[in-house]
């Protein structure tokens, strides 16, 4: 199918669509800025080595996307036998929680804490990432789900990568000092995460009533 049916055809149904895509914008650029100066967050406020950084993280992330993955499954699975909006509510779900461990981690007062703390958020959003792919399957038309998917997965990437911009911006022209990069992190967390659980939230109707 022409891309310009598929925009056209999401247009006319933005109501259950803009949600989905608007809260993935904005939860992408703060994913995108944490992974992106976590490590010179980590250097700066508690003198790590990049290998220290590597180690850690890359260790707590093998064990937390996977578990975060089972979590999202099994929210997903077992709220949908109560809920026909269950993908946006797992997903506004997983978010809420997150935003507790995305604000700690840059305030904790060991590097150590910091990254076990910050993984947590690496949990909730990995469970994220289930229920959002269900929603877009479910309410997308074969016809269309290749090129909706795409368009996803596109915008996905291209926000992560503001992110890391939005985060240096902060942290020139709000904060004004880059030895503060931990308080950047903390005000892109306080912001973007709560706004991105509020977006979803508002398509739990529309959602609900497509299926």
């Amino acid at each position: 199918m022409p891309l310009g049916v598929v925009a056209k055809e999401a247009w006319r149904r933005r109501g259950v669509y803009a949600p989905l895509f608007v809260a993935l914008a904005l939860s992408s650029i703060e994913a995108g800025g944490l992974a992106e100066w976590r490590p010179a967050f980590m250097q700066r406020s508690y003198g790590w080595t990049p290998q220290q950084v590597g180690l850690w993280f890359g260790t707590l992330s093998f064990i937390t996307f996977p578990l975060g993955v089972v979590l999202g499954t099994w929210l997903t699975e077992r709220l949908g036998r109560h809920y026909k909006d269950t993908p946006l509510r797992v997903t506004c779900l997983v978010w809420s929680l997150s935003i507790p461990f995305l604000v700690a981690a840059p305030l904790m007062p060991t590097g150590e804490l910091a990254a076990i703390v910050g993984s947590m958020s690496g949990l909730f959003s990995m469970a994220s990432a289930v229920p959002q792919n269900v929603a877009i399957q479910t309410i997308t038309p074969n016809e269309m789900r290749g090129q909706v998917t795409a368009m996803y997965l596109f915008m996905f990437t291209v926000f992560q990568a503001i992110g890391s911009l939005v985060i240096a911006a902060v942290t020139q022209y709000v904060i004004g000092d880059e030895s503060k990069l931990w308080l950047s992190m903390v005000i892109t967390a306080a912001v973007f995460m709560p706004a991105a659980a509020f977006i979803i939230s508002r398509g739990l109707k529309p959602y609900a009533a497509e299926i």
